[in-house]
């Protein structure tokens, strides 16, 4: 997944100086995705998953360039046919429908299979997700996975991560929808593969609970473009005020559309601020659609709050950034092969038309009257928790105010990590939406929300792998959390937030104190916003600990240059401790 920050969830791309041996399939020019859309049945299991068993195998096995070919997305002649006999035990694969991703199958024998996913359509080739189609599977048999073409090194499947399993019969027989399934996880770099471009696999042992079932296996769960065209669909059934209108098409021809929700029974329409929230700007991580859906869920409540926000504010959606990439079963690109996420700064009319148009609506709205809060949901496929990504105020009347609404979440929501929150300008993230939102548009509340493809990292059911359930939910608490910002300090938890945050970054002091000889010793006691460069294998042990306070976490306690300290002693010094980053944190 993606970030926009120093906890960048690209550090464990897999780089090579020459890539030239990379063999990169030519793929079609026009779409061979959204002719099929999959509707999935059932409701969500309310039984949440633990974490898989992870195994750190010594030796890994030769599985590139093994085994006989069995299924191929662009050459339907070297696919199977349908099974017809019984005895027939070898499962059949298909990803010709909307937002699938799987490229190639070799069977290796018994209950063995080697995965090969589609890449984007970058230099790179970036690869993450994947949603196919399996066919013929035996009930209560031990298959084995191994699917290749990660691009990255490291991943949560390293932690216990799960893929998501639909059993089309379990689905009709007990009404339950999507689980995470799958155990015995490993995940590395194979040996076998030409070239410099080494991929990682995720291998896997599974079992199924049907014969004759149709089956369907993803990365995480999807959300598609018709998907959300049902939702809006819904939506604007249940809320007449929420209107649905066509923001532009896409550089792939599709429509993109863009939701407005203001209710009368507030404040006049002239004096009401906007509210901009965005989405799924990277097409392969669907979670960000599940917060945008628990978000929505809990706007369009008849809870006295939610009233408030559509009464008091106008409420801009755009859920679904890039759609050519959700169709077409990519990870972080859109057809142009640019990741949108970097467009913001100068988007390009003929090949990044909805970023252009949001930017240009986001910033003729901004100019016009006040924007309380922007925020872009993400997904994230380094770090466990859902957290915020947003832009600091150093140095200004304003300093800290940005945390105020993330440590707002947090309170609401125990899913929520406020310990991962982070709040900077990274150099080479200058293109994000978040960053352009705030430099150019001069929204201060302007954050990316990312949550976690793996699991809970704190509070209540910690450990337990995200589902639809606990995404949604932490998406309605990203709502709530905007209605005690607005209230401020009639809000009791908005007070909260704000004392938090006064105690762990107090303003910054320097002091100075002149002796005899008019020599003078300052304490500089640093900047409480500093970034949080910890790594998740530093975080990770305390997740599950019970210590009140971690003194890893704290980098230093005072800063002294040797410049600022005088040969003679001052008159008078009164020490201040800057207080710890997180206060006291109870894990």
């Amino acid at each position: 997944m993606s970030s926009d920050s120093d906890f960048d969830d690209e550090n464990g791309v897999i780089h090579h100086d020459n890539d030239e041996d990379e063999e990169f399939v030519e793929y079609p020019t026009e779409s061979i995705k959204d002719h099929t859309y999959v509707l999935h049945f059932g409701q969500p299991s309310t039984e949440k998953s633990g974490r898989a068993n992870v195994i750190k195998l010594s030796e890994y096995p030769t599985i590139w360039n093994e085994g006989k070919l069995i299924y191929d997305v662009l050459h339907p002649e070297d696919c199977l046919p349908p099974a017809t006999d019984q005895l027939d035990i070898i499962l059949r694969f298909e990803s010709h429908f909307e937002s699938g991703n799987l490229s190639k199958v070799y069977y290796l024998g018994g209950y063995t299979y080697h995965l090969v996913l589609e890449y984007d359509r970058n230099k790179s080739g970036s690869c993450q997700w994947f949603y196919f189609q399996i066919l013929n599977a035996k009930k209560e048999r031990d298959y084995k996975f191994y699917i290749s073409g990660f691009h990255k090194g490291k991943s949560l499947f390293d932690r216990g991560a799960k893929i998501f399993l639909y059993s089309h019969l379990r689905a009709k027989n007990e009404n339950i929808s999507w689980v995470r399934a799958g155990n015995d996880y490993s995940y590395g770099i194979f040996p076998g593969q030409k070239g410099k471009g080494k991929r990682s696999t995720v291998a896997f042992t599974i079992d199924f609970p049907y014969n004759k079932d149709i089956l369907y296996m993803c990365y995480a769960l999807p959300y598609t473009y018709s998907d959300l065209m049902r939702d809006i669909g819904a939506w604007t059934t249940q809320c007449p005020s929420l209107k649905s209108e066509i923001l532009c098409e896409t550089a792939g021809g599709r429509e993109c559309p863009i939701l407005t929700l203001e209710e009368e029974g507030g404040i006049p329409s002239s004096e009401k601020p906007y509210i901009f929230i965005t989405a799924r700007i990277h097409p392969g991580e669907s979670n960000s659609s599940y917060l945008m859906r628990g978000f929505m869920q809990h706007l369009l409540n008849d809870s006295p709050e939610s009233k408030f926000i559509r009464q008091n504010h106008i409420i801009k959606i755009i859920p679904m950034l890039n759609i050519d990439g959700v169709i077409e079963g990519f990870y972080r690109t859109s057809l142009s092969g640019n990741d949108l996420n970097r467009m913001w700064g100068s988007p390009d009319a003929v090949i990044h038309p909805v970023i252009l148009n949001t930017k240009n609506l986001f910033k003729k709205l901004a100019s016009e009257r006040n924007v309380v809060i922007a925020i872009d949901f993400h997904g994230h496929s380094r770090l466990d928790g859902t957290f915020a990504f947003g832009c600091p105020n150093d140095g200004t009347d304003i300093e800290h105010i940005e945390k105020v609404y993330p440590r707002i979440v947090s309170l609401l929501c125990n899913k929520f990590s406020w310990r991962h929150c982070v709040f900077s300008y990274p150099e080479d993230r200058t293109g994000a939406g978040r960053i352009i939102i705030r430099t150019e548009l001069n929204v201060v509340q302007s954050f990316t929300v990312e949550t976690s493809f793996g699991g809970v990292c704190a509070g209540e059911g910690v450990d337990s792998l995200y589902d639809q359930l606990l995404w949604e939910e932490v998406g309605g608490s990203c709502c709530d959390g905007i209605y005690c910002f607005i209230k401020g300090e009639k809000d009791e938890i908005y007070k909260t937030a704000k004392k938090d945050i006064e105690t762990m970054f107090p303003k910054r002091q320097k002091m100075s104190i002149d002796n005899e000889q008019n020599n003078q010793l300052q304490i500089d006691y640093g900047d409480e916003n500093e970034e949080l460069e910890k790594s998740e294998e530093i975080l990770e042990p305390f997740a599950k600990s019970s210590r009140i306070f971690d003194p890893r976490r704290c980098k230093s306690f005072m800063n002294v240059s040797p410049d600022m300290i005088s040969n003679d002693p001052p008159q008078k010094i009164s020490m201040k401790w800057k207080q710890f980053p997180d206060g006291l944190v109870n894990y």
